[in-house]
């Protein structure tokens, strides 16, 4: 009787967790932006004719919203446009799922599960500025120019990167990695690419599945 009694219990937490799956819907937070040591502040590459600029990892850290468990966490962020700014500091976004942004109907939806997966996979890893500087050349490479069957040409298309070998290397090892997944897109005058988050909506049903779970768990013990 005890063992049903806990499996009811973690059938309810199972459930529970089930809920955090995020929806269609966007959400707000605000950020705050800052340059990265995992980065290259002047690397070359083209776009639209050739430029440089600043290449790798954007530090930001939540200050209001309650898309992450507190304010103040930190959490790994990359570009996803070419030719748009970004401003240190708070900037306020919209969040979506990538699934919701990447779609069949405008072409994307290959490139947006591709660019989410390598998020996913190499953020967490990231732990110099080449790493970094890779990351972002490799998911410039898949928003742009990315093929169906995971197909990619850094010497051609919209955008190219020949400028660092070492940085080359590092993103060629990135793109030839293949997956399909969903991130977090942030939308503001420069979007971004991060973690995917549950809505308040669902934190707030964990909440209360973890209370019931927590209330079975007193009456078990009380009744035995």
């Amino acid at each position: 009787m005890r063992t049903r009694k806990v499996s009811l219990m973690a059938l309810l937490l199972v459930l529970t967790m089930g809920v955090l799956v995020p929806s269609a819907g966007a959400y707000v937070t605000t950020l705050n932006l800052q340059a990265s040591s995992y980065a290259n502040g002047n690397l070359a590459y083209y776009f639209n004719g050739n430029t440089s600029g600043y290449v790798g990892q954007i530090n930001a850290t939540v200050t209001s919203g309650a898309l992450f468990p507190g304010n103040n966490t930190f959490a790994p962020m990359y570009c996803v446009l070419l030719g748009s700014d970004i401003y240190p500091g708070n900037n306020l976004f919209n969040v979506s799922p990538t699934n919701t942004i990447w779609t069949v109907g405008n072409g994307m939806d290959f490139q947006g599960k591709w660019a989410a997966y390598l998020y996913n996979t190499f953020a967490p890893t990231v732990n110099s500025a080449t790493k970094g500087a890779a990351l972002q050349i490799a998911l410039w490479e898949v928003v742009y120019d990315g093929q169906s069957g995971y197909g990619y040409d850094l010497n051609a298309g919209q955008f190219r990167f020949s400028s660092n070998a070492a940085i080359l290397s590092q993103a060629t090892s990135y793109l030839n990695t293949q997956g399909l997944s969903v991130a977090g897109y942030y939308d503001d005058t420069q979007d971004l690419i991060g973690p995917v988050v549950p809505e308040p909506g669902s934190l707030l049903l964990l909440g209360m599945g973890l209370f019931g779970a927590g209330t079975l768990a007193w009456r078990t013990r009380k009744r035995g």
